[in-house]
């Protein structure tokens, strides 16, 4: 999972990079999804039917539903407007309406972004004001998951690389994908959060911040040594409420 962000006011595109974008953004879409589920699918598999503990296995269940809940509803919302807001002198060039100077225009969906944050190719959606939440909430249940599932597992792991075979409880085969598989999941989750974090902390969205850099609170290095204080977090919250109406943490 990657910050793939389109760039609001560029030139457009002829039609070979149109349909080039359109393959590109399929085929990054299908293969996330399969990396997504193969990882869901198997983990499951192994929690299920190979440990068969019910108590993890409602937990991970719950896991399951909340994180394919909100990643359906992080596609499926949409942030598009065509309000002219006549108080405002922020003119879209293409949409030809006065805009808030948070909404972009996405030349992908075609359309202006309340609150745009980027346009994610993995989702096939901008994120903007009304899927940010349910945006946040599946990164948050991704990293949960993924980290669960490594946790769970981590002794299953220890026999086999210290060659207890006979303790193993789980199919060896299936362990080994499922922890490579796993691991790389919640790499790339983990860095998309502490990115989000970083845009929330600052109060502002990825797009915004390329527009507009000068307006930064934080360096990259400020970042992390903040994260250490207590304000961090109430910035961090403070401005999750101002970008959606819907801010219950991780309740898609």
């Amino acid at each position: 999972m990657f910050i793939v962000t389109q760039i609001f006011d560029e030139p457009e595109d002829d039609q070979e990079s149109k349909e080039a974008k359109q393959i590109v953004s399929v085929l990054l879409r299908f293969s996330y999804y399969a990396f997504q589920l193969f990882v869901i699918y198997e983990s499951a598999y192994i929690i299920i039917f190979e440990i068969g503990k019910i108590v993890y296995t409602f937990y991970f269940a719950f896991l399951y539903f909340f994180l394919l809940k909100s990643f359906y509803l992080s596609i499926s919302k949409k942030s598009q407007t065509n309000v002219d807001m006549i108080e405002e002198q922020n003119l879209c060039k293409k949409c030809k309406i006065h805009r808030e100077i948070t909404t972009h225009h996405c030349k992908i969906c075609q359309s202006c972004i309340l609150e745009m944050d980027h346009h994610c190719f993995f989702i096939g959606n901008c994120v903007g004001k009304n899927n940010y939440k349910y945006f946040i909430s599946f990164i948050c249940y991704t990293n949960i998951l993924a980290l669960s599932v490594l946790l769970y597992l981590g002794n299953q792991f220890y026999y086999l690389i210290t060659f207890q075979l006979r303790l193993l409880t789980v199919n060896w085969f299936r362990l080994i994908i499922v922890y490579i598989f796993t691991t790389l999941l919640f790499l790339s989750a983990i860095s998309m959060l502490i990115a989000q974090a970083y845009v929330l902390a600052n109060n502002s969205s990825i797009v915004h911040m390329v527009k507009y850099p000068d307006l930064k609170k934080y360096t990259y290095c400020q970042f992390i040594l903040s994260i250490f204080k207590k304000s961090l977090y109430i910035d961090i919250y403070n401005s999750w409420k101002q970008r959606s109406d819907q801010y219950y943490l991780l309740l898609p």
